[in-house]
């Protein structure tokens, strides 16, 4: 639990180990629920600065499985490590999702930017954060590791919070994707199509800040055109706000107002998705 005023007084002392493997940090996640581990730190400093105590802490800096950006089938596999900052810049994002490199210039400040992780971003699990919705609204799946199951592969929308985040999968083909960040942190929308010569083939909407977790729907594409999502944006916008849970009410928000706002930019951002090019 997380108590008192942040200070780096309330960090109580730990162990810091350097594992050079997968197998080699499942190993020190297996010895007990004290374990924290590091990526760009930013989140988990910010625990200890308000009391949350950590027997060890391991530092995933040096597992080179868990770097880089690459190319395979379709699909681009971001590494866990991956900086924002990288992100935005990679010319293999830029060439086969550039609208999701646009979208992560837009990210933070540049301190975060250039320290902060994808994958520390996701297993933050913070709700107002933008990797899980950008995410999820591409479709994404995501590679993890544990003690228990070993490696495994999961929906982004489906990911436990004490489990090795080793990449996330995001399909490239046809990838299209909006993001409406003009309410963060109080609701932010994201999204995501898959494109055949026009045709819309899936269609997704998640929703960062609004909820405790970030919340995606999929939405019907049956014969529709990107052409089409314009005027039927307020039929979709309506269809993905009609079942969700009750949004938060928060010091940034009501659930009246955040329900309300989701249908508006969800509206928004279909109508930005059958303008764009």
């Amino acid at each position: 639990m997380l108590t008192g005023l942040r200070s780096r007084k309330h960090i109580a002392p730990f162990d810091l180990v350097r594992p050079t493997s997968i197998d080699a940090c499942l190993s020190w996640l297996s010895r007990g629920p004290r374990i924290g581990l590091m990526a760009g730190g930013l989140d988990l400093i910010d625990r200890m600065k308000f009391g949350q105590p950590f027997d060890t802490i391991v530092s995933l800096s040096a597992i080179p499985d868990l770097a880089g950006i690459r190319q395979t089938d379709g699909t681009i596999i971001v590494g866990a490590l991956t900086t924002h900052a990288a992100l935005s810049r990679d010319p293999l994002i830029a060439e086969t999702i550039p609208d999701l490199a646009t979208l992560w210039r837009e990210i933070a400040n540049p301190r975060v930017r250039h320290t902060g992780t994808v994958g520390g971003n996701i297993m933050s699990r913070q709700p107002h954060y933008d990797a899980m919705p950008a995410l999820m609204a591409l479709g994404a799946t995501a590679t993890i590791a544990d003690p228990a199951t070993g490696v495994r592969t999961v929906a982004v929308s489906e990911l436990p919070g004490d489990s090795l985040l080793i990449n996330v999968i995001i399909p490239a083909t046809g990838a299209r994707l909006v993001a409406d960040r003009s309410l963060h942190p109080s609701v932010s929308v994201y999204s995501g199509a898959t494109l055949d010569s026009g045709d819309v083939t899936e269609l997704r909407v998640a929703f960062g800040g609004a909820y405790p977790h970030p919340r995606v729907v999929d939405l019907p594409a049956h014969d529709l055109r990107q052409s089409d999502l314009a005027s039927k944006a307020a039929t979709l916008a309506e269809i993905a706000t009609r079942y969700g849970p009750e949004p938060l009410t928060d010091g940034f928000a009501s659930a009246q107002y955040r329900r309300r706002m989701i249908e508006v930019l969800t509206r928004r951002s279909l109508i930005r998705l059958g303008h764009s090019l």
